[in-house]
Order: structure tokens, then C-alpha cells, then sequence
């Protein structure tokens, strides 16, 4: 069996209050989009410990800390568009502007 990698603990970017240090929209945009494609990062991470366990390569620890960060990755995307989905029922119902 292979020697297990050193595991990361730190919080995903998205998970952080990135909007407050960087107000400007075009900004916010880009740095969205990033988190976006690091989610598809994450996710074909996760697909890649999964076949080198499979091939004995990788150890199972190393495919599920990898399917967790793939799924924190996703949570936060889901997280964004729900909190998105909400700002723009407030303006709808006439709340002010945001």
C-alpha cells in the first residue's frame, strides 16, 4: 500500500467572506467564477484518488478526503445560488435594495 500524503486542513475559499475584502462587482464576478471552476477541480480530484485506490496506488483515506473537499466545494456553490435565489425574492417582494 502506498505511504498516505500529508492531509490539508484549511477552510475552503468559498466558505470565507471574501465579499466584504473585495466590494467591487466585476470583482466579485470573477472571483465567483474562479470558485466555480475550483469546485470542478475538486470534483475531478476526487474521481482521480478514486481510481488510484482502485488501481492500489492511493489509500481509501486519501479518496474520501478528497470527496470531502469535492462536496464542500459543492455545498458552497449551492450555498451562493440559495443566498442569490433569496436577495432577489426580497427585492421582488419589495424589500430594499441590497
Amino acid at each position: 500500500m502506498a505511504a498516505a500524503r500529508p492531509v490539508r486542513r484549511s477552510a475552503p475559499a468559498d466558505t470565507l467572506d471574501w465579499r466584504s475584502f473585495f466590494p467591487a462587482p466585476r470583482l466579485q464576478a470573477l472571483i465567483a467564477t474562479a470558485l466555480d471552476y475550483n469546485r470542478d477541480m475538486r470534483i475531478a480530484v476526487a474521481r482521480i484518488e478514486e481510481a488510484l485506490y482502485k488501481a492500489g496506488i492511493s489509500s481509501y483515506l486519501e479518496v474520501l478526503d478528497a470527496q470531502r473537499e469535492s462536496y464542500a466545494a459543492q455545498q458552497g456553490t449551492l450555498r451562493r445560488a440559495w443566498l442569490s435565489a433569496a436577495a432577489q425574492l426580497y427585492k421582488s417582494l419589495g424589500g430594499g435594495s441590497l
